[in-house]
This record gives C-alpha cells, structure tokens and sequence, in this order.
C-alpha cells in the first residue's frame, strides 16, 4: 500500500511541477519559513525558563551618599552668657576633611526669631572682612581649627531674655553636595544691676524729710534720710545684701521704708544691714530708707561730716551666672543727691 502512495505522489509531483519551477521555489521557500518561526519559538520559550542570575559581576556606579558628608565639624563658643560689654561672640571651630579631594565649605548663622543673618569672619592671620556666608576651602584630609567672630547687633541684644542662634554648614566635594546640617545654640543676654545710695534732706518732688538745721549747726542735731536703691533689669537675683558703716559720731534713728527683704541696725558694729532672700520677677526696684541722725561738735565747725562710709553691696544672679557686687558711695551732710539741699553741709558754729 506503501508502494502504491508514493508511486501515486511522485507521478502527482511530476505532474504539477513540470513546466513550473517558480511553484517549487514558492513551496521550499514556505516550508523554510515556517521551519525558521519555528526555532524561534522554541528559543523564546526556552530562555524564559532560564532562572534570573542577581550576582552578575557588572560594573556599578555608586554616588555617594548624602548622609556620608566626608566632614569632621565641631563648634564650641567661648561664652553661653552676653554681658552688656559683649558684642562679638567667639567660638572655636574643630575640623578634619575626610575626602581625598578638596572640600568647600559654607557657613552662615541667622538669628532663630527674626531670621536675621548674623555677619561672620575668621581670625586668623588673614583675617577677613564680616560676611553673611563664611567660605572656607579645606585641602584633601585637612585638619585644624578657626576662631570665628560673630557680630552682634544691639538690637537683638534684650536684657535678660535668650538669643537663639541657628548655623548651617553646607559642604560641596565638586558636583556633589550634601543637605545642610543646622545646629542650634542659645545664649543668655545678661541683665543689668545698679546700685545707688543718698542723703536727703528734701525728696526729690520737695518734701521735707530732715529734721533741725540746714546748714547743720555744733551742738544741734539733724537727722537725715539715707536711701538704698538696687535696680535689676532682666536678672534673676538672689541672696542680695547691703551694707555701711555708720560715722561715729553719727546715731541710728531707725526704718523709714521698706520695699522688700529686712533692714536692721547692728549696734555692736555701728552698721546698718539691708538683707533679701529673693528678688520678685516682676520687680525692677527695690528700696530701703532709713534715718540718721548727727550733733556736729565744735571741732566739726567749717567740716562738711560723713554720714555713712564704707558702703557695699551685693547680689547673686542665677540668669548671668555672676555675683553682682561693688561700692556704695560715702555719704556726707553736703547731701550730693538732694537737688534741694546739695552744697549745704559744713558745719557752722552757733555764735556765727
């Protein structure tokens, strides 16, 4: 049967090709066609089932990474407290360039509340003019360290409240840079103390205080109102004391107002003592008056006596970490504070 088809097959192929070789071109062509789309498919579908190999040795590219800054940067300020004579702030810088290429540095500080840009410079031995922005090149592995001068307005400068500070340090390596790193620093703006003393005879609006003669006379008493004042603006005070030494011929006459603390008179001494334990927040003055009296002897006749002599204060201040302390001003019958009564103080004899 075998035979007899492809007998049948060869005669049917004589047959139909001879006269056209174009059909059998067609036909190999067709067969070659299908064959070839064939082992294409057969490719796809075996490379799909390859698995996906994750260690391909290619070569990478690494940028470096933004929280790898190649800096060591450190900044420590003089000072955490501006007192009144402080206009500059000093801070030394601590640095160390980790690159192996050059680094840029930019480095401004503004003030937190009012944003405002502080004006900076190095000293150093080529020391620079103040600008906003301090720029600072650092050699491939540099190390050293600056002493930056920041510059403070008066205006930012309130008496007994903060300053706060922001810096920010940007560093660029070519291209390449890396997002701002900010540090904050806070400072104390120191208040102000005063502490005065006077003898009156008048207040200031006139008033008369004094008792006996003015100019005083030998052998008479007057006696004379002595005031302590102590002013604070913005300081947090504590444990505040005065104190002064009673002439000797001069006698305690006892308190005349108090505005706070106690004042007693130490006999043994001859002194008189002015104490407080704390200073209210909202106050801004505090007084103590008390009154003295002295009979001028004949041998004081053409003097001008001294009332009190030896005169100092005191005060703790937690907000400026400081003592406040001085002198007292000697206090005389020429009574230097009183606008009324000043220049009337020497001695006349009562026979003049």
């Amino acid at each position: 049967m075998w035979q007899a088809i492809k007998t049948k097959w060869k005669t049917y192929c004589k047959r139909f090709y001879t006269g056209r070789p174009w059909l059998l071109v067609l036909d190999i062509g067709f067969i070659f066609i299908i064959l070839l789309l064939f082992c294409l498919w057969r490719l796809i579908v075996y490379y799909e089932k390859l698995p996906i190999n994750d260690n391909l040795n290619l070569p990478v590219h690494k940028a470096i990474s933004p929280k790898t800054m190649p800096l060591e940067w450190q900044v420590v300020f003089s000072s955490k407290v501006i007192d009144d004579a402080l206009k500059e702030l000093t801070a030394e810088i601590s640095y160390k360039n980790l690159a192996s290429e050059s680094l840029t540095i930019h480095y401004q500080c503004e003030e937190v509340k009012t944003h405002r840009s502080l004006m900076l410079s190095l000293e150093d031995s080529e020391a620079t003019t103040s600008v906003s922005i301090l720029e600072k090149q650092l050699a491939p592995q540099e190390i050293g360290t600056s002493s930056l001068i920041l510059s403070l307005p008066d205006e930012l400068l309130i008496k007994g409240k903060s300053l706060d500070i922001d810096c920010q340090l940007l560093a660029y390596l070519g291209q390449q840079f890396w997002p701002a790193v900010h540090q904050q620093f806070s400072f104390k703006v120191a208040g102000e103390v005063k502490a005065s003393a006077g003898a009156y005879f008048y207040t200031p609006e006139g008033d008369q205080v004094g008792i006996g003669p003015l100019p005083p006379i030998a052998g008479l008493p007057t006696s004379y109102l002595i005031t302590w004042t102590l002013e604070n603006q913005g300081g947090h005070l504590s444990d505040i004391q005065f104190s002064a030494q009673l002439a000797p011929e001069v006698s305690w006459q006892g308190e005349a107002g108090l505005t706070g603390g106690t004042l007693f008179y130490d006999a043994a001494n001859h002194k008189v003592n002015w104490r407080l334990a704390e200073w209210p927040v909202d106050a801004i003055k505090k007084q103590a008056s008390f009154y003295v009296s002295l009979t001028p002897t004949d041998d004081m006749v053409s003097t001008t006596p001294l009332l009190l002599l030896s005169g100092q204060w005191r005060a703790n201040d937690s907000w400026s970490e400081k003592e406040w302390q001085g002198s007292l001003p000697d206090l005389s019958t020429n009574l230097e504070y009183d606008t009324h009564s000043a220049g009337q103080g020497q001695v006349v004899s009562q026979f003049y």
